[in-house]
């Protein structure tokens, strides 16, 4: 066989492209809506195949074609991605941190049965308070960030004085220093015009709130003395409390902040966010 019988056959991989509807369960963490099917996201790279002031440059690879995002104004290859939603990456790795230490409680369970070394089942305790930490300090922090986000400046909000009862124009500097309790209390409902939640709702609803953020302060805050007494001596001790939550707690940290979220997060019409709908629960 001769040069000019030699086939060349490059096979191009098929762009795929996804409906509205799994846009929204994929991309979920996104922070802006979906306005389109039209629009549609490459399989390799999950960025928006068309971002506005983006140029795209087909080059063969390998006997296949490539897609590769340029800024027209550095001459160079940078990643380019939408903004996320800041309480859904919280509340995601809140989840995944806890989803982690539930398996590694697995593993302690068998160490334990096993009769393993006492100091490999201590390491894996170790594992799973650092798991626990990150799920309740990063579900608090989810909170926090929507309360941040929901108030800008320039607001018109009006609530009374702390103590006090005739409501005052509220000032943001004096809104970012308030504590979340408060905001979540008095200016998120005065702000979108919702009742507060019931504090002693039958749901529980503010009730694990609270414990929520007892928690992460006294794991934020670790004071001296509580941390160094023995966990039979002190069974209040911080690493018991931080254990038995992750452990016990119905519903866990990052679901105690989605439904603190949840509850503010409709819009005029009743409508939850795209993240908020699609924010894998279990």
């Amino acid at each position: 066989m001769d040069n000019d019988d030699k086939q060349i056959v490059i096979i191009q991989k098929p762009q795929i492209k996804y409906t509205l509807e799994e846009m929204r369960r994929r991309f979920w963490r996104i922070d802006t809506t979906f306005e389109t099917a039209e629009d549609h996201y490459d399989a390799e790279q999950w960025i928006p195949a068309e971002s506005p002031g983006w140029t795209t440059i087909e080059e063969k690879a390998g006997g296949r074609d490539r897609k590769r995002f340029k800024n027209p104004e550095q001459g160079k290859e940078i990643l380019k991605m939408p903004e996320p939603n800041a309480s859904a990456l919280m509340l995601n790795a809140a989840r995944k941190s806890d989803k982690s230490a539930r398996s590694l409680d697995e593993e302690r369970r068998t160490a334990r049965a096993e009769e393993s070394d006492e100091l490999e089942v201590s390491e894996i305790v170790f594992d799973i308070l650092e798991e626990d930490m990150k799920s309740i300090i990063m579900a608090y922090t989810a909170i926090e960030a929507f309360a941040n986000e929901t108030v800008q400046p320039g607001d018109e909000i009006y609530i009374p004085e702390e103590g006090g009862t005739i409501p005052m124009p509220l000032h943001y500097e004096e809104f970012t220093r308030m504590r979340l309790e408060r905001k979540l209390s008095q200016v998120l409902p005065e702000k979108l015009k919702l009742p507060p939640i019931e504090k002693n709702g039958k749901d529980n609803t503010w009730q694990y709130y609270k414990e929520l953020e007892n928690l992460r302060h006294a794991i934020v805050h670790m004071e001296g003395e509580e941390r160094r007494s023995n966990m039979i001596e002190k069974p209040n001790v911080i690493w018991k409390r931080i254990y038995e939550a992750g452990v016990r707690w119905k519903p866990p940290a990052y679901m105690r902040a989605f439904h603190i979220i949840k509850y503010f997060s409709r819009d005029k019409s009743g409508e939850y966010p795209n993240w908020g709908v699609n924010f894998p629960q279990a």
